[in-house]
């Protein structure tokens, strides 16, 4: 897994052993519906089903269970959708960076499913998604959780970037 280190650098987390360059990653707090930096305290490995997402040109491995962040550019309406329903229907997640002022649509695809993968990355609270690095300047938003009924009901993306 990919994530985002307070230098608004890309750092793999492939082992859970091996020391990270960073103490701290970005997250999307739903909470405080603000994206902020996140003290990376544990790491956790999942081994499970997982799906490979295109988005950007970047291919992605997303547990599939988890949940990310989407948006319609023309409403600016958020939610979170399964990752697992990405292969039935067409989803934009929202992509957007420590640099930019508003965000834009990404357009997602199922590529491929791995029926037993392993995925490392930084335990998140159940009011947090990781901000998944697609580009230098744009990230997306993952999370185990679904977070949308508790932190976003009603909330549109100007919520999040004021």
């Amino acid at each position: 897994m990919l994530i985002l280190d307070e230098n608004q650098k890309s750092v793999i987390i492939d082992s859970i052993n091996a020391p990270l360059p960073s103490e701290f990653f970005w997250v999307l707090d739903l909470a405080m519906k603000d994206f902020t930096l996140a003290p990376i305290l544990v790491l956790e490995e999942v081994t499970c089903p997982t799906l490979t997402i295109e988005v950007e040109g970047n291919l992605i491995n997303v547990p599939a269970s988890w949940n990310v962040l989407i948006f319609d550019g023309s409403t600016g309406d958020i939610d979170i959708a399964p990752v697992s329903q990405i292969g039935h229907r067409d989803f934009t997640a929202f992509a957007y960076g420590p640099n930019k002022t508003l965000p834009r649509p990404a357009l997602l695809r199922l590529v491929d499913y791995k029926p037993y993968a392993t995925t490392i990355a930084p335990a998140l609270n159940k009011h947090q998604m990781l901000c998944y690095p697609i580009s230098p300047e744009l990230w997306i938003n993952l999370s185990p959780n679904d977070g949308y009924s508790k932190y976003l009901k009603n909330t549109s993306m100007g919520d999040l970037i004021e």
